[in-house]
């Protein structure tokens, strides 16, 4: 499932395997998608809410118009993500599956780097909000952040005991939020992958993260609820 904030929209694989859109404020199915490309595995809108890529089992990735449900840009892959993520600026999409994450650039419809972690694929991937770097969380307990344009490696954070499950960076673009099974949340520097600081221990593993325009406020997603965390 995915959910855009700015034009208040919610996309979510069905059973029928569609994918379907639906207004967050009415409730009102807006879209339905079958681009018969077989079984949907991933969704993710784009930071405007205007775009929305889906990706499927059988490696094609499509990204529509948001509101005509128009195909914008077609990929083809091998093998199948399970994550999606947009550059703040649409430019870019990164896609992440259990062998390697893959960054394109939209405009040329040309791929720009081929991530390969040690083990076990990433879980998790986010842009920075200057669109530069791409930070990873990785299946083998590393958080890694990664040159957006060229795919190489910037730092590597290993002080998770258990798998990383999400990441988001700062508003600043310098440090990254990352948490998982291990129930922690840390704050971490881009650069060096040196943790900075870590948060009270969550009760439950952190699912997803998404951090405030003022970088002060983070909020973790659980398997049984939200809530808020301060970061400052």
């Amino acid at each position: 499932m995915s959910v855009s904030r700015e034009t208040t929209l919610v996309a979510a694989i069905c059973s029928d395997h569609l994918v379907r859109t639906w207004s967050a404020r009415s409730g009102e199915l807006l879209l339905s998608l079958d681009a018969h490309a077989g079984l949907p595995t991933a969704v993710q809108f784009s930071g405007d809410g205007r775009l929305l890529a889906v990706a499927y089992e059988k490696g094609a990735i499509k990204v529509f118009d948001a509101d005509s449900g128009k195909i914008h840009h077609e990929l083809t892959l091998s093998a199948p993500m399970w994550v999606l993520a947009f550059s703040p600026d649409n430019r870019r999409l990164a896609g992440a599956g259990p062998l390697d994450t893959h960054i394109w650039d939209l405009v040329t419809q040309k791929k720009l780097a081929t991530i390969s972690p040690p083990f076990g694929g990433s879980s998790w991937l986010s842009f920075s909000p200057d669109g530069r770097w791409v930070a990873t969380a990785d299946r083998d307990t590393f958080v890694r952040v990664y040159d957006a344009n060229s795919g190489s490696l910037r730092s590597s954070a290993k002080d998770f005991i258990l798998e990383p499950m999400a990441v988001a960076f700062l508003p600043d673009g310098k440090s990254v939020l990352a948490g998982g099974v291990d129930k922690t949340i840390s704050i971490i520097d881009r650069d060096t992958g040196k943790v900075l600081r870590a948060l009270p221990k969550q009760a439950e593993i952190v699912v997803l993260l998404d951090v405030s325009a003022d970088g002060r406020k983070a909020a973790a997603l659980y398997p049984s609820a939200e809530r808020f965390n301060d970061i400052d």
